[in-house]
């Protein structure tokens, strides 16, 4: 080798082991019987996330088509007003449909 190139194993010697804190226990050997009970356990919380995450939706969903419905509706009724009011000016502002006044009685 040449001088002041360092191989791998000079730049990292081997790396000291982790010091365990006292009191920290090792974690259980794994058999079938453990890894079911943490898959059980672990699928327990997987389904309460994602039944959170369906009733968010759900909720959000209605706000939603809520809103829609409202603005859409708002819309449908000011479209329908404006072509009665041009169907009226059409006709020289007369209105032939019945129990509808325009105005207030007060007015006329």
């Amino acid at each position: 080798m040449t001088e002041g190139v360092s191989s791998l194993a000079q730049a990292d010697p081997v790396a000291p082991a982790e010091e365990k804190p006292e009191g920290a226990q090792a974690p259980p050997k794994q058999n079938p019987e453990n890894a079911y009970k943490e898959k059980a356990a672990s699928r327990k919380t997987v389904e309460k996330v994602v039944a959170d995450q369906q009733a968010w939706e759900a909720r959000s969903n209605k706000e939603v088509h809520s809103a829609q419905t409202k603005y859409w509706d708002g819309a449908e009724n000011q479209k329908n007003d404006v072509r009665i009011d041009r169907r009226i000016q059409a006709n020289g502002g007369l209105d032939h449909r019945e129990g509808y006044q325009r105005w207030p009685q007060s007015l006329l």
